[in-house]
């Protein structure tokens, strides 16, 4: 960077310095995000089971090699019971091998040879130690043979035809986790990812399943007189146990040609919505073969299965939810929802399969890759202004978080916090690499990287060398503060101009603290000029307190600051109205119109109002538009409603929607509620309907429960109806909610049950209703009991609760289960007390949890 100094204006700096090449990126990250509510972070397995609660995850000693895993497997359907036989070849790391230890949760262990000789064994705290008969010197190959059978409680899913359910096709689903530790409940292994290997499986399954898993079909086998079929699968190239498949049952399946086959899988009667939802595969797979490395696998195939939240990367074989499969009603709304998820699925053949986090502190070599490739993706798919939009919408999430968690956690964490860090901050990561770097550097890295440790693990150190040995460049100072340590810059900025001297004055302040001290970042950062004069200047932010002095011919428009968004931030930028309602019209970038329509939502004014109007209306860019409904809600006159009103005839379904959620949040309105309510029966988009309807409620209609009624016959609309119902908080809808609280349809009998959090207090009939969901099959009936008996604050529930914690098989239920107790044994809040409260944790929750929603908006169940 040139710089010239004078000592009457401190630091001058000049542009066009080359020594701090900033080039264009011609991409911007897109994490899609919004807030949600802990109750589905706690209970979705959409997400790994927290691997941060109690200690640190370092990667773990190991004392031999696993060469080859190979599962032979049947099934006791009625008894839910998995029959096993796992041959494990090994070899000593170290000599005098005489006692080793597996994995092995809640596994029937019937016996264990090697070479035909019985060993001993034990089994404690989920591990099976193996006592040799001899000493095994190191590298000397051993081949266990473990007969085992489980009723497994985690891991493996047994989902068949039940009371809510009559039609459902049988299945049965592995679910590895992504940070591990559920795979050692079906089979014996190491369940770490610093040990790889090859694996196979032959599984018997009665004629007409499919089976799917790892690697290449080597042959399949039918035995007509017992009326089954052995499907024999070879993974013929090393990869993490955790990333071991298994998806069996009554599935539909069609096959593309590609470079590789190309599989598809969903429940039996859904084979017409296969090309509707998985149409844009191989474009995936070529996108990210072309940019990456080649597609490493024999195969890449997905099976869409029932009660699966999200997505499992599981190695040539994803797992996904069923929920992302796209009807022909809603596949405008929710398309690039399924894509987002295929997408993050598919990135992780590469990173997490093919290159694979040594220990669980560096789960974002794994996470945040696949969330930035999915915005990848999304960018090179829909174009670069969604994807600066999101990038800005995804930083905004991942800084209202507080900074006590590191991407990379150096001690036990708690999970909430570290989640956000590692999908969207690990994300972000990337996306700050590749500002540095710019894209044709960037690209060089990353392929670089994944072909350094292909079929291996690594770590963040690994990958900061990588960039170093492909582009040259030292990338520690970004790791340093960013990855290893939590927290980020928060900068306030204020800037005036000198026009006797022709100066522009930039005041920049860093306010973030670590243990009650200040402690600056050390950055670069643009600040760019609008108007008859447009400059760009550079810098490096480093200090508290920084006074910047830059030579400009005449006063700009306005000053914008990291305006590429480029580093990782929060920001607060002091201009005045006028100021910002012309960068909301004027600045060429969707990131600055969005920050403009952002800042304006919490000022008011006839001026601020009708530049949202303005922008709300005619804004290119439909992100643009949904900000400007965002905003003129938050501002909540009288005055802004005219504008959303005539919003909700906008031509893109997602500002209809937000339009019709911002006029739900202003004050009640008849004829508004008029406008949602024919809004909810005659929109063309489900998705727009279901807003209109949750809005109108929002807003506590005349005769609202007889209004509502009549969209429980609408398929569509029923869930949101059932919620609808509970917003209302008509006591008259119990009787309803009673019946629709046994509703075939999850949503709607889960909706159902929620809405007993608020309603029908006292009355015996709820009380009962929700002991008897804690005992459902159904997890999502189980869950919603749960945090009803938690609004309800019903003691009695109490010995229900402690039961469901101590054998619930899904821990995050459990735990829930258990919280739920500890809360209802403390005394009852004053209600004021109680009101402050919830406000405060919804406000908290929306913050710690926000990381979560794009991939739970795309399943809509969570």
């Amino acid at each position: 960077m040139s710089r010239a100094g004078n000592g009457l204006l401190g630091s001058l700096y000049e542009t066009g310095a080359d020594t701090w090449p900033l080039p264009e990126v011609r991409y911007n990250n897109a994490i899609p995000m919004k807030p949600v509510l802990l109750l589905a972070l706690l209970l979705t397995p959409a997400f790994p089971q927290n691997p941060f609660n109690e200690k640190p995850s370092y990667a773990r000693s190991r004392d031999f090699d696993l060469q080859h895993l190979k599962l032979e497997l049947s099934f006791d359907l009625p008894a839910r019971k998995l029959l096993g036989t796992a041959t494990l070849r090994m070899a000593p790391l170290s000599g005098d091998l005489r006692e080793l230890t597996l994995d092995a949760a809640a596994l029937n262990i019937e016996g264990i040879t090697v070479a035909g000789r019985p060993m001993a064994f034990r089994t404690a705290d989920d591990k099976l130690t193996i006592t040799l008969d001899r000493q095994y010197p190191a590298g000397e190959p051993i081949e266990f043979v473990i007969r085992y059978n489980t009723q497994p409680k985690r891991g493996l899913f047994f989902v068949f035809p039940d009371k809510h359910h009559p039609d459902r096709p049988r299945q049965i689903w592995a679910d590895g986790d992504t940070a591990g530790g559920n795979n050692r409940y079906w089979f014996p292994s190491s369940d770490f990812p610093n040990d790889k290997t090859t694996t196979e499986m032959l599984v018997t399954v009665p004629a007409g399943w499919q089976v799917l898993s790892n690697g290449k079909l080597a042959n399949t086998s039918d035995n007509q007189a017992a009326g089954t079929t052995v499907f024999h699968w070879l993974q013929d190239k090393p990869h993490a146990t955790y990333l071991v498949s298994l998806v069996a049952g009554e599935f539909d399946k069609d096959t593309t040609n590609w470079k590789v086959p190309v599989e598809f899988y969903v429940p039996r009667g859904r084979g017409g919505s296969i090309a509707r939802t998985f149409g844009r595969t191989t474009q995936m797979l070529d996108f990210f073969s072309d940019n990456i490395a080649p597609y490493p696998w024999a195969k890449y195939a997905q099976a869409m299965v029932d009660t699966f939240g999200g997505g499992m990367e599981n190695t040539s074989a994803t797992t996904e939810g069923a929920a992302a499969i796209l009807e022909e009603r809603d596949f405008e709304d929710r398309r690039w929802n399924t894509d987002s998820l295929i997408a993050h699925e598919m990135a992780h053949q590469w990173f997490g399969d093919l290159v694979t986090c040594a220990d669980w502190r560096h789960t974002w070599l794994n996470e945040g890759f696949a969330t930035y490739f999915e915005a990848l993706w999304q960018e090179h798919a829909r174009g670069r202004d969604i994807f600066d939009w999101q990038e800005l919408r995804a930083a905004r999430s991942i800084t209202s978080f507080p900074a006590r968690v590191a991407v990379v956690p150096q001690n036990g964490q708690e999970g909430n916090d570290a989640y956000a860090m590692i999908y969207n901050k690990g994300g972000w990561t990337l996306h700050m690499v590749r500002g540095q770097l710019g894209d044709a550097r960037f690209w060089r890295a990353i392929q670089h990287y994944a072909k350094k440790f292909s079929y291996q693990t690594a770590t963040t150190a690994d990958f900061v060398e990588s960039i170093s040995e492909a582009t040259g460049q030292d990338l520690e100072w970004l790791f340093d503060q960013y990855v290893y340590k939590p927290g980020h810059p928060e900068f306030e900025v204020a800037w005036d101009y000198d026009s006797t001297n022709r100066l522009l004055h930039v005041a920049v302040k860093q306010n973030q603290k670590v243990d009650a001290k200040p402690a600056p970042f050390r950055v670069p950062i643009e600040i760019e000029t609008l108007g008859d004069s447009p400059q760009t200047f550079r810098f490096w932010a480093s200090k508290e307190s920084e006074d910047l002095y830059f030579g400009m011919p005449s006063r700009p428009q306005t000053v914008l600051f990291d305006p590429r968004d480029i580093i990782l931030k929060s920001v607060t930028l002091k201009k005045p109205a006028t100021e910002w309602t012309w960068q909301l019209e004027h600045a060429p970038r969707v990131l600055n119109r969005s920050e403009a329509a952002t800042a304006l939502g919490s000022m008011g004014g006839a001026e601020v109002v009708a530049a949202l109007a303005h922008a709300g209306a005619s804004d290119p860019f439909f992100g643009i538009r949904m900000d400007a409904a965002a905003s003129l809600a938050r501002i909540k006159t009288e005055d802004v409603r005219p504008a959303l009103l005539q919003m909700l005839s906008d031509k893109d379904s997602q500002v209809r929607s937000a339009a019709a959620g911002a006029l739900g949040s202003l004050n009640k309105n008849a004829a508004t509620i008029d406008r949602l309510f024919e809004m909810a029966l005659t929109d063309t988009s489900p998705a727009v309907r279901q807003a209109a309807l949750a809005a109108a409620a929002r807003l506590k209609p005349e005769k609202g429960l007889e209004r509502v009624k009549p969209f429980l016959d609408d398929q569509p609309m029923r869930p949101t109806a059932v919620s609808a119902m509970a917003q209302i908080a008509d006591e008259a809808a119990v009787p309803a909610l009673l019946e629709l609280s046994h509703d075939p349809d999850d949503r709607v009998r889960q909706s159902a049950l929620s809405a007993f959090g608020t309603l029908g207090k006292g009355k015996q009939p709820v009380s009962d209703r929700l002991l008897e969901a804690l005992e459902d099959q159904e997890k999502g009936d189980r869950q919603a009991a749960v945090f009803a008996l938690q609004q309800r604050r019903e003691t009695s529930a109490i010995p229900a609760l402690e039961r469901l914690a101590n054998t619930e098989p899904l821990p995050n239920i459990a735990r829930a289960a258990q919280a739920v107790v500890q809360s209802l044994r403390l005394p009852a809040p004053r209600p004021a007390d109680e009101l402050s409260a919830l406000r405060n944790r919804l406000s908290e929750l929306e913050k710690e949890n926000a990381e979560m929603k794009a991939r739970l908006d795309r399943l809509e169940k969570k």
